[in-house]
């Protein structure tokens, strides 16, 4: 602020760099996503680094030098703005920092309670510097009725999303006492700035520590590595600061040393319940991760501002026969009376119309002890191989676990039990999961995050990616000459099982419905859902009606139009967990009833014989390098192949993760119609176990494929779980047309290497060298080619 007469000149100026703050701060929110981090400057760690030093040297260095040396400008900005830019200049260097560290270290990282608390210690560090200025007076009337506002404005959120777990619960406390406690700061630093401030008038006053607080909130929200759940909030607390500011001058005369306890109870409680109610990793993980009703709560939140901000700035001349009445008992005990009114409102909506309570803690403990079923491998016949392979892994789970369990019972722990991995899902809490990493019969103990809880997807699916089926035939089915292996040997993938683990898949299409092992009314054996439980296919993504048709779909989409499928979902809002993977890998291995038991009711002999695993867990899901590994390794065994997408994480190398980087898994990545391997094709070597790996093993086409989509609908999709898709229709095929092959996989594995195609290779591909004597970790062993595998397991000519 000038620190005599102001023009609209300087006013303007004012307000448009603010402005332009203020966008940078939210284009850095939208810009943490890892993947436009990639895009931009190649590396997460260095666009991180970037974006805080730029952002904070920004604020810190002009607004140093215009309080120590450049008085024209100093004067200009005021000194209270260059103290809130400042402070919001060193919170975002420090921070942005730390946040570069954290998401650079391998999964968990830092603690997740480190960045909040240094957020909060920061502002207390300012608080005490500024502590003749701020400290001095006790909290008005302000306080309660800020903290009726917060919640009024907020309030939204209580309904549209749901708790957490209890520790979920204190972060979000955390992290809101800190940046609350920032957003005020910001603002009361503009108005102490000096003492002529408070002589200006205190409208002008109020609307400019609005104003710089709008500006500076987005990088408090920036620092925390959220996109998508940081910029639904920071939006909204941008109208909310002009209630903030108005709450700031609102008493007569204005008293904002004192009222500025207001202010940070008003934006604790406007915060609080956003980040009680959402999760900010489900928000960028997961496409629609936050639910769609936050961004009406978010949305009544600006009006909240521009509406309730606006009347309190109007009225202010008027408001003193209300809250500013000369006796302090009487404007306190209004403004208690309406701020307990407030939180009362809250509460009831909540409990009416609101997801009540506190999600358990879940995690998954991998028993010491894992069966080995390497023997299988020498038992020719393959119900007697599967059925073997089950028996000794349900039976050392129930041996294993039996101790555990009763531990557990004794204790009203839910938990379930697994034998494909021996180990047990177990809600409980973090006290107890302490307790049982110290057992002598636990190995380890894995997250197993689950969603939170929204309304189930309903109503017709709508997907950009749509498209109107042209061709007879899939551009993907005759790059891999699927269809000449029709049309030479009459061998459509007769016989064979597989297996289809992911968002469910639409049944009733009719390029796959008859292909389905099921019937209508009749899905024992062929379906399970432990989402949500339903008895018959969904589909609520997508993805996984399209593989189903690219592996068996008629009409020109499908690979292996002759083979049979069956499904599990494991991915119904495309986030999963070690234990929902695992419960579709037992289905698909050894298929049970609808509301059957696995250890007992499963039967191996109705398993598929090529599972796809067109998935990823990454560390957030709660997946390890050595654990998934170990169920994969089983099925090998007993004959089931698993064929696992790359991922679409390049072109990075040691971009594989679970459970591409398994060695017992068939690893896929994607090339496009000229043979180009696709950018967003995982690279290898693993680097998750420290092997170096080569992987993938072949690649497939895995760009503009066009499939089935749910309600007899096409889309057209780009992934690795596409090009898996082609290789298991290629297996299919294979095994069709030689029953000697079903089970024996690494002579599959040996058939298709030496008949894949050498690929298109970029010269990026090159880099991703793995160790001598292996296959490249950018394209493997090449390009599959079904008619000339089909030619060799056949010896025809």
């Amino acid at each position: 602020m000038l620190s005599g007469r102001r023009g609209c000149l300087s006013d303007l100026s004012l307000v448009a760099s603010l402005f332009v703050i203020g966008l940078v701060g939210h284009l850095w929110v939208a810009s943490t996503l890892p993947e436009t981090s990639r895009s931009l400057f190649g590396t997460v760690l260095a666009a991180d680094v970037a974006r805080a030093a730029v952002y904070g040297l920004a604020l810190l260095l002009p607004a140093g030098l215009a309080a120590t040396r450049l008085r024209g400008l100093s004067n200009l900005w005021g000194r209270g703005v260059i103290l809130a830019l400042a402070a919001a200049g060193g919170h975002a260097l420090l921070l942005g920092e730390v946040l570069a560290v954290d998401r650079a270290l391998p999964w968990p990282g830092l603690p997740a309670a480190v960045r909040p608390l240094l957020t909060l210690l920061y502002g207390s560090a300012i608080l005490l510097a500024c502590r003749k200025r701020l400290l001095k007076e006790k909290p008005g009337a302000t306080l309660a009725l800020g903290m009726g506002l917060g919640a009024l404005a907020s309030g939204g959120w209580a309904i549209a999303g749901a708790l957490g777990t209890w520790s979920e619960i204190g972060l979000a406390i955390l992290e809101a006492l800190g940046i609350s406690l920032l957003c005020a700061l910001f603002m009361a630093l503009v108005v102490s700035g000096d003492e002529a401030t408070l002589a200006r008038p205190p409208m002008r006053s109020g609307l400019l520590a609005a104003a710089t607080a709008a500006a500076l909130t987005p990088s408090l929200f920036a620092v925390r590595g959220w996109s998508s759940q940081g910029i639904s909030i920071s939006v909204m607390a941008a109208f909310l600061s002009l209630v903030a500011g108005a709450l700031l001058v609102l008493e007569q005369p204005a008293q904002p040393r004192r009222a500025w306890w207001g202010v940070w109870a008003f934006w604790w409680a406007a915060l609080v319940l956003p980040l009680l109610f959402t999760k900010g990793a489900e928000g960028d993980w997961v496409p629609g991760g936050l639910p769609a009703a936050t961004g009406q709560a978010g949305l009544f939140g600006i009006l909240f501002g521009v509406g309730v901000g606006g009347l309190l700035f109007a009225a202010r001349p008027w408001l003193p026969r209300l809250v500013a009445r000369p006796r302090l008992a009487a404007r306190s005990g209004l403004a208690a009376a309406f701020g307990s009114a407030a939180l009362a409102l809250v509460a009831v909506l909540y409990a009416l119309y609101g997801r009540v309570g506190v999600q358990p803690d879940t995690f998954f403990v991998v028993m010491a002890h894992q069966a080995d079923t390497s023997f299988a491998r020498q038992i020719k016949n393959r119900d007697a191989r599967v059925a073997a392979v089950y028996s000794t892994l349900t039976q050392q789970a129930l041996t294993d676990q039996a101790n555990l369990r009763a531990y557990l019972d004794a204790r009203g722990v839910t938990y379930r039990g697994y034998y494909l991995i021996n180990g047990l899902e177990v809600a409980g809490n973090p006290l107890l999961r302490l307790e049982l990493a110290r057992r002598p019969d636990v190995a380890r103990i894995l997250d197993s995050p689950h969603f939170r809880p929204q309304p189930p997807l309903r109503g017709p699916l709508r997907l950009a990616e749509e498209r109107q089926k042209k061709d007879a035939l899939s551009w993907g089915v005759a790059f891999v000459h699927a269809d000449q292996v029709w049309a030479r040997w009459n061998v459509t993938g007769k016989g064979i099982i597989v297996g289809a683990m992911g968002s469910g898949v639409d049944w009733l299409h009719p390029d796959i419905s008859a292909q389905y092992l099921g019937a209508a009314g009749q899905h024992d054996y062929t379906w399970f859902d432990p989402w949500e439980g339903t008895t018959a296919p969904v589909d609520t993504n997508g993805i996984g009606t399209h593989v189903v048709g690219t592996m068996v779909g008629a009409n020109g989409i499908g690979v292996a139009p002759g083979a049979r499928w069956i499904a599990c979902r494991s991915l119904a809002r495309d986030f999963g967990n070690p234990a929902l993977y695992l419960d579709c890998m037992q289905f698909l291995f050894a298929p049970f009833p609808l509301r059957g038991n696995p250890f007992i009711d499963g039967d191996p002999s109705r398993g598929a014989h090529i599972v796809l695993g067109g998935w990823i867990c990454p560390a957030w899901e709660g997946c390890d390098a050595i654990t998934f590994p170990i169920a994969i390794q089983h099925l090998r065994d007993a004959g089931q192949l698993f064929v696992a997408g790359a991922g679409n994480d390049g072109p990075a190398c040691g971009t594989i993760v679970t459970p591409g980087s398994a060695a017992a898994a068939l690893t896929v990545g994607a090339v496009d119609a000229r043979g180009v391997i696709a950018n967003f094709s995982s690279r290898g070597p693993v680097t998750l176990d420290g092997s170096l790996r080569a992987k993938p093993d072949v690649l497939a086409p895995g760009v503009g494929i066009i499939s089935s989509l749910p309600d007899g609908r096409y889309a057209e999709f780009n992934g690795t779980s596409m090009a898996a898709a082609h290789v298991v229709g290629l297996v299919a095929l294979l095994w069709s047309a030689d029953p000697a092959l079903i089970g024996d996989i690494d002579q599959t594995v040996k058939i298709i290497a030496e008949t894949a195609q050498a690929p298109v290779v970029p010269a990026a591909a090159a880099s991703c060298a793995a160790g001598a004597g292996q296959p490249h970790s950018a394209y493997g062993i090449g390009v599959v080619d079904a008619l000339a595998a089909v030619r060799l397991a056949l010896h025809a000519p």
